[in-house]
C-alpha cells in the first residue's frame, strides 16, 4: 500500500502493524493499563446496550472538566461541532493561518477571513488576534496551533477577550492540544471561573488527542451562553455517543492523577527529541507546546521526498505540502511517541544524513 493511500484513510493504523506511526496525533503514555482494563471488563455491556441521554454525559464531563453541566455539551469529537459554528455565530471568522484546516473547510469563503503568519517560524502573538479580530466578529483560535504548535499566554487570552466583549464580538478557542502545553496547567482557559465570566466565549475540545483516545470520537464544547448552547444541542444526533466513550467519561475522573503526570512525561519526551532533531543536518526543529514538532527542511528534501524515504523505512510522517506553500519553504510535521518509538524514527532520519 502506498503512503498517500494510507494518510488519506484518515485512521485505522491498525491494519498497519509494521508501519510507525509518527502522523497522528495521541497521547504515548495515556490512557493507561488499568483504565483499558476496566473497559474490557465491561465490553461485553458496552456494545449490546444503549448509551445514556446526553444530559447525563454531561455530568459526567462536568466532573472531568470541573465545569457546570448546564455550560457543556458532550459531543461526537470536536469535528461535530466545527460544522455547525456557521449555523449558529452570525457574521464573519477570523482565523490565522496555517493552522487546522477543517475550520476554513466548514465555513462559507464569503465568512471567513483568513491572514497568514509571516514569519518562517509560524510564530505570532496577542497581537495578530487584535488585528484580525478588525475584519470580523468571531475568532477562532487553536491554542496550541496545529502545525505550528504556536501557544498564545492565557494572560493574554484574558485580556482579549475584555477587548472583545465590549466590542460585542466572539472568541472561539480549540483547546485539544493544551494538556500539552505546560507542566501545571495554567494555561488552560477551560475552568468554570473564566467560562462564567464570558458569553462571548466558546472553548472546543477534543479528548482524543490529549487523553490518548481516538478511536471513540469524543469532545467537549463549553461556555456560559447557554443560548448557544442550546443551538448546539439541537443539532446533535440521539445518542451521538457511543456507550464506550460514554463509560470513558464516567471513569476517568478515577485517573485524572496518572493523566497529569502522563502529560508531563510526553513534555519531557518532548524536549528530549526536539534535541535530536536539531542535530539531524537538515532539520530546524520549531518550538512546540504540543504533542508533535514542526521542522523545516533544507533544500537536501521536499517534504514528499522526506515522507516517502521514510516510509520505506517503515515510518510515516505528515508532510505539508498542501498546507504551507512551497515558496516559504518544505515542512514536516512530527509527532512525538515515547522514548522507544522516538529513538526509531531519530535512527530513520540519521540514514540520510
Amino acid at each position: 500500500m502506498k503512503l498517500k493511500e494510507i494518510t488519506n484513510h484518515f485512521g485505522g493504523m491498525w491494519r498497519n502493524p509494521n508501519l510507525k506511526d509518527y502522523f497522528f496525533l495521541v497521547n504515548p503514555y495515556f490512557p493507561n493499563n488499568a483504565l483499558l482494563q476496566e473497559l474490557k471488563n465491561n465490553f461485553s455491556n458496552l456494545v449490546t446496550q444503549y448509551p445514556s441521554n446526553l444530559k447525563r454525559q454531561n455530568l459526567f464531563a462536568s466532573k472531568l472538566f470541573d465545569v457546570h453541566h448546564k455550560n457543556l455539551v458532550v459531543c461526537n469529537g470536536f469535528s461535530e461541532v466545527i460544522n455547525i459554528l456557521p449555523d449558529i455565530f452570525e457574521g464573519k471568522f477570523g482565523i490565522l493561518t496555517p493552522t487546522f484546516n477543517e475550520y476554513i473547510n466548514a465555513i462559507d469563503k464569503d465568512r471567513i477571513y483568513s491572514s497568514d503568519v509571516k514569519n518562517t517560524l509560524f510564530r505570532y502573538s496577542i497581537k495578530e488576534l487584535y488585528k484580525l479580530s478588525e475584519n470580523c466578529k468571531n475568532i477562532i483560535l487553536i491554542n496550541p496551533d496545529n502545525p505550528s504548535a504556536n501557544l498564545v499566554a492565557k494572560s493574554e487570552l484574558l485580556i482579549f477577550l475584555d477587548f472583545l466583549k465590549d466590542k460585542n464580538k466572539n472568541l472561539i478557542i480549540d483547546e485539544s492540544f493544551i494538556d500539552f502545553s505546560d507542566q501545571d496547567g495554567t494555561n488552560k482557559m477551560l475552568s468554570q471561573e473564566i467560562i462564567s465570566k464570558y458569553k462571548n466565549l466558546l472553548i472546543i475540545k477534543s479528548i482524543g488527542k490529549s487523553y490518548g483516545v481516538p478511536g471513540i470520537h469524543l469532545g467537549v464544547v463549553s461556555s456560559s451562553n447557554k443560548e448557544l448552547l442550546l443551538k448546539i444541542t439541537k443539532r446533535l444526533c440521539i445518542w451521538n455517543i457511543n456507550s464506550i466513550a460514554e463509560t470513558f467519561l464516567e471513569i476517568m475522573p478515577k485517573y485524572i492523577t496518572i493523566f497529569d503526570d502522563a502529560c508531563k512525561k510526553m513534555i519531557r519526551e518532548r524536549e528530549i527529541f526536539y534535541k535530536e532533531l536539531a542535530n539531524i543536518s537538515f532539520l530546524t526543529p520549531l518550538p512546540s507546546y504540543s504533542n508533535y514538532i514542526l521542522c523545516k527542511i533544507s533544500k537536501k528534501f521536499t517534504s514528499e521526498s522526506l515522507a516517502e524515504k521514510l516510509f520505506n523505512e517503515g515510518c510515516i510522517i505528515k508532510h505539508l505540502s498542501e498546507k504551507i506553500d512551497k515558496d516559504r519553504g518544505e515542512y514536516i510535521r512530527l509527532s512525538i511517541r515515547d522514548r522507544i518509538g522516538n529513538k526509531g524514527l531519530i535512527r530513520a532520519l540519521q540514514k540520510f544524513h
